[in-house]
């Protein structure tokens, strides 16, 4: 027969295990409701950077199709022109983009490259090795299957276990992977910037007013001197023609007028990335307004990890694009 003491101590000792059990619970349902606030919070933080991703793109795509592209770049609003050399703004929340004219790129798909055969004699210094590059590329876009020397047809990407060349030309700059040789090449070479410089369109020009500064330093047919020289004007007046190019030189050099342009044309890459995060979005898009389908043609979209850091400041533009969430700050 167990006393009233005993029993007492029995209801004691269960409502403390009682209660014991309740805390637990109370705390596991914290922890979960934790996570799943954390979990809730970063799934919003995604969607608002997509959506402000989306935003900035859409609002880009409207200002090409739109507004004014003359040598000063993209006119987005009073004497605040969008540079199309691939400087970095900012736009919606924490979004970051550049914009570049194509035309101010190294083309991969042109025959007779000058401009990139002299982009690799810069990272490259076997002429050898430059050639078997160079030779593969143009055997990997021409229509036809026989090699040049030093170059790799189909019989050479068998051999390898390669895919065979298309004997077409590259849809973006990316696709340099597929030629022979090349991948391994730009894996060995990761300071050379090639991605960042080469573009798909076709045309052997390179706008001299659009080119990003380093590019132009290293593709210039000129002197150290000269080429800042050319750089240095061109950021207060852009150059119109070769004329004007030989003029600013005192005609000590020329440059050969079928290489170069001063206009941007209808093609533009697009890089885009948050601030909060190391993915890179790039597209390039080409407008098309004589078409009846459509106005504009995204060529190609893709996403990569971001292997750089902004070492300059983020330049603001015309607020009212971009929802007033400019910086100060000035390019």
């Amino acid at each position: 027969m167990k006393t009233a003491d005993q029993q007492s101590g029995f209801v004691l000792v269960g409502a403390i295990g009682l209660t014991l059990i309740f805390l637990l619970i109370a705390g596991l349902l914290g922890v979960y409701a934790d996570r799943q606030y954390e979990t809730a919070a970063g799934v919003k933080a995604l969607i608002n950077d997509s959506l402000d991703q989306q935003s900035t793109v859409q609002t880009l795509i409207f200002l090409l199709a739109t507004k004014q592209s003359d040598m000063h770049g993209l006119q987005a609003g009073g004497l605040n022109a969008i540079k199309l050399d691939g400087r970095h703004y900012q736009g919606v929340g924490e979004q970051i983009f550049s914009l570049n004219d194509s035309g101010g790129l190294v083309s991969v798909n042109s025959m007779a490259n000058r401009h990139l055969e002299r982009l690799l004699g810069n990272y490259e210094s076997s002429a050898l090795r430059r050639q078997m590059l160079m030779n593969a590329l143009y055997d990997y876009i021409d229509d036809d299957d026989k090699a040049r020397l030093n170059g790799k047809e189909a019989p050479a990407y068998r051999a390898a276990k390669m895919a065979p060349p298309a004997n077409s030309i590259l849809k973006s700059a990316q696709e340099l992977v597929k030629v022979f040789g090349w991948s391994e090449w730009l894996t060995a070479h990761p300071d050379s910037n090639l991605q960042g410089w080469l573009t798909g369109d076709w045309r052997p020009f390179l706008n001299i007013n659009t080119a990003p500064e380093a590019l132009l330093l290293k593709v210039l047919p000129l002197n150290m001197a000269d080429r800042l020289l050319l750089i240095n004007r061109r950021n207060e007046t852009p150059f119109s023609n070769v004329s004007d190019v030989n003029a600013t030189l005192n005609m000590r050099a020329r440059l050969d007028e079928d290489y170069f342009s001063y206009w941007p044309g209808n093609r533009f890459r697009l890089r885009l990335f948050s601030s909060g995060n190391n993915k890179l979005s790039t597209m390039e898009i080409s407008f098309t307004p004589m078409k009846t389908s459509a106005p504009w043609e995204i060529e190609y979209w893709y996403l990569s990890e971001r292997r750089f850091d902004i070492a300059e400041s983020v330049g603001p533009i015309a607020e009212d694009y971009f929802l007033g969430r400019m910086p100060a700050t000035e390019q």
